[in-house]
């Protein structure tokens, strides 16, 4: 039996009646805590209603569930994102052998540049970051990172978000149609960079660089952060010859089954 979402238990005829059910079922919970997480002050039952579109039987059967899962908490008469997803958002990981190839090249980058450098991948419209490192340290840090409100201005954002058709619409909040296609010419040439002079932040400037699969698909962006109001030109040739070195690493590695 599966759980309808009228709130019955049915007795499935077919596997794939199961499946679809089951899927909808998914479907609904996931929309609650989609909105939820773009509601930092939280969403009372009747806004989830609307919201989501959801019946409000619906809604409050979903919001039962997720809070026995403490997927979502209640303050007052409002709703909020719970602990477990920030848990389980706090462990995502990222591509092993996508991890295995910058490891390498990004520490030599950092030591070269004397920058801090990082990796970044697109994930669900964000920019996850799979390890950064500091010049002259071995260490190494994975962990998610939150460029949601300037990562159209970020040289990152752009090389992410240039390299995918379907991501396009996110630069043209800050970016002119004009200045997108050369973007987009720029990330077409052999060994294309994209240089941040203090567009995303003042005191900043970033140099980044697409970590391509042998078939051409961006994976990734490699970028070189300094406090600075300028950016030295051999940074922006180092983050180049790094990219190099990660895209023959990936070349050769497990990622050619995927």
């Amino acid at each position: 039996m599966f759980l309808s979402d009228d709130g019955d238990f049915v007795q499935p005829t077919e596997g794939a009646a199961s499946v679809d059910s089951s899927r909808t079922v998914l479907q609904g919970a996931f929309s609650i805590l989609e909105t939820l997480a773009h509601a930092p002050e939280g969403l009372r039952v009747m806004e989830l209603v609307v919201a989501t579109g959801l019946p409000k039987t619906t809604v409050r059967r979903h919001i039962a569930q997720l809070l026995e899962m403490n997927a979502v908490r209640r303050v007052g008469t409002r709703y909020l994102v719970g602990s477990t997803l920030a848990t389980l958002g706090s462990r995502w990981q990222p591509d092993a052998a996508l991890r295995r190839a910058v490891t390498g090249p990004v520490h030599r980058l950092a030591d070269l540049s004397r920058t801090m450098v990082a990796v970044h991948v697109l994930e669900a419209g964000q920019l996850p970051m799979v390890t950064v490192a500091i010049p002259h340290s071995r260490t190494a840090l994975v962990q998610p990172a939150d460029l949601t409100e300037v990562a159209a201005r970020t040289a990152v954002g752009r090389v992410l978000f240039g390299t995918q058709p379907d991501q396009l619409y996110r630069l043209r909040e800050a970016w002119s149609d004009k200045e997108i296609r050369r973007l987009r010419t720029r990330l077409a040439e052999p060994r294309p960079v994209v240089i941040d002079q203090q567009d995303a932040a003042v005191g900043i400037c970033c140099a980044a660089a697409p970590i391509r699969l042998p078939n051409g698909d961006c994976v990734a962006a490699v970028t070189a952060m300094v406090l600075s109001r300028t950016l030295r030109p051999v940074i922006a040739d180092l983050v180049v010859h790094a990219t190099a070195d990660i895209n023959r690493a990936l070349a050769q590695s497990e990622w050619d089954a995927h």
